[in-house]
């Protein structure tokens, strides 16, 4: 059994969209022997960057053309629609699944020339995301706000076209149904995790004195961590202006920031605040060294149905979780899995409490693990499996 997936999101360096449809692959093809086909179109800004291979016996075929050439894009969109409509008369393929606006037109052929092939759309997240972070300019907003004009039309054009859908959470779901009318598609909710996690008590409480001897962190200080970048949609500010509160309440804690741009983050630099800028494959063990993790995020559309991989990271760490209301899924999991708090209004008294009352690091390992099997690529994958063998 073999899926077919056209993109044109970035598959070709690391970020956090490779992540996702590579380690759904890896499962695809680990868990369940499904092989994946990959046709990427898109612009060529990557094209001499370090590259990510997915792996999983997969294929790459790259459809690249020069950034903002829009006469290059449409030549190789044509090739591309060409390289589909050859590979999938060979019949080989279970499924195709497209992913990303600037291919999404190819829904309505593909469904209409290959009747028997399921199709499904792959959801990241809203299209409001180009709206409601606006960072770019007065004439950068503009632009912003057309391509987001011209990617709802899409949606709604193209949506109905698909058999079933990719979403990263329930919330994602939701706002596709309502937004599209497509209540009658077949819905896989499949956020970023990992298969097959094991919480190893050990490992993490070595890691985590090794983390804090490192920084000088003394065991009876309570440490609080944010990590993750300094763009105003992390609410880097935010946890700052948090923390600081909290410090001024309580005597013996430090402030963990851990962040790729350290320039950026150096302004945060104080007695109690710890500033650091690590490579991705040292974040996990690191992290361990906190008690408490900031992931908090303000009110809107693209949080509302968003699935931070930060997340994951968080509840394998260890840490309890502070969290706003507004990342639905995530709000929903920390209070079922009793795995922090949620706060209102950046309150820091409910923060407090939790301390009061928290109990010894990694005590709740066991709602942590049973988060983690449930959140699985290899469990949430199987309905689509099911799915794709007309179970």
């Amino acid at each position: 059994m073999k899926i077919l997936f056209i993109t044109s999101r970035n598959i070709l360096t690391t970020c956090g969209e490779l992540r996702l449809i590579k380690n759904r692959a890896i499962s695809f093809f680990e868990d369940y022997q499904i092989k994946t086909d990959f046709l990427v179109c898109r612009g060529d800004k990557y094209k001499n960057k370090s590259r990510e291979d997915i792996g999983a016996e997969s294929t790459l075929e790259e459809f690249l053309y020069p950034q903002n050439n829009i006469f290059k894009m449409k030549k190789q969109q044509k090739k591309l629609k060409k390289r589909i409509f050859e590979l999938l008369k060979q019949k080989d393929y279970s499924a195709v699944v497209v992913s990303g606006n600037l291919v999404l037109s190819l829904c309505k052929q593909i469904k209409r020339n290959f009747q028997q092939v399921k199709l499904i759309i792959d959801v990241h997240g809203a299209v409001e995301e180009l709206i409601e972070f606006k960072n770019k300019g007065f004439f950068g907003n503009i632009v912003r706000s057309a391509i987001y004009k011209i990617f709802k039309t899409q949606e709604k054009k193209y949506f109905h076209f698909a058999d079933a859908f990719f979403v990263v959470s329930k919330a994602l779901k939701e706002y596709v149904i309502q937004e599209y009318n497509v209540a009658e598609k077949k819905f896989f909710i499949v956020p970023c995790a990992q298969s097959n996690v094991v919480l190893k008590f050990d490992e993490k409480v070595k890691s985590r004195n090794e983390a804090r001897k490192r920084y000088g962190i003394a065991e009876e200080e309570k440490v609080f961590v944010y990590s993750g970048g300094v763009s105003p949609w992390q609410c880097i500010e935010e946890s700052v202006e948090l923390f600081n509160k909290i410090a001024m309440r309580l005597n013996n804690c430090k402030m963990l920031l851990l962040s790729g741009d350290k320039t950026a983050v150096e302004k945060y630099a104080s007695e109690k605040i710890i500033v650091d800028s690590l490579q991705y494959s040292a974040v996990n063990s690191t992290i361990c060294a906190g008690d408490f993790a900031f992931l908090l995020r303000k009110d809107c559309v693209t949080n509302n149905v968003a699935y931070p991989n930060k997340f994951i990271e968080y509840v394998q760490s260890g840490m309890k979780i502070i969290a706003t209301p507004y990342v639905k899924d995530v709000a929903e999991q920390i209070d079922e899995y009793n795995l922090g708090v949620v706060i209102e209004d950046f309150n820091d008294e409910p923060i407090l409490n939790l301390l009061m009352n928290s109990e010894g690091y990694m005590l709740d390992k066991n709602n942590r693990q049973e988060l983690l099997n449930n959140v699985n690529f290899c469990n949430r994958l199987l309905p689509c499996v099911k799915f794709l063998r007309g179970e």
